[in-house]
């Protein structure tokens, strides 16, 4: 490889990586707002506390490398086996689809399962992704689904849920 290529490509890297949108707990708290001026309180309330709840706080290098919330990939390719969410919200607003996959170390869940590596989702920014939780809280009508289709785990996140205190909703 010629050196002016390998030079180029390490001035791009650099160049991206300081200039990447770094997260701003200002800029989840006005998407906060504006999701609750959208869908209501309830929406907002529970897509907080699933974000403290899944990213710790904000804090993940999960969520802090995709601004998902946990959104594990279940295909190779878009929409990453969310035929749902495609259907009744990237179709409308495809600003908001995750423009690839990363791969991380999951920790074991709340009923001490899973773990190991997992791709989640990533998305272009922290708007997209809050705004596709809010999308997909408000098709649902179940916070829990969020985290299994299994009635028993759901009770267990609900639980979880609810010891989550929201600081903007």
């Amino acid at each position: 490889m010629d050196i002016k290529i390998i030079i180029l490509l390490i001035v791009g890297f650099v160049f991206y990586m300081l200039f990447k949108p770094k997260f701003s707990i200002t800029i989840f708290e006005k998407n906060i707002k504006e999701i609750k001026k959208i869908y209501g309180y309830d929406i907002a309330n529970q897509v907080e506390q699933i974000y403290r709840l899944e990213t710790a706080h904000m804090t993940s290098e999960q969520f802090l490398k995709t601004y998902s919330a946990g959104m594990m990939s279940f295909g190779n390719s878009y929409p990453f086996g969310w035929f749902t969410i495609h259907n009744i919200f990237w179709k409308e607003y495809p600003q908001f689809k995750p423009i690839g996959t990363k791969i991380f170390i999951e920790h074991k869940g709340l009923l001490g399962e899973g773990g190991g590596e997992k791709y989640f989702l990533e998305f272009p920014t922290l708007k997209a992704a809050m705004f596709t939780l809010a999308g997909f809280l408000n098709y649902y009508k179940n916070p829990a689904k969020w985290y299994s289709n299994n009635p028993d785990r759901q009770y267990s996140y609900l639980i979880a849920l609810s010891k989550i205190n929201t600081k903007f909703t």
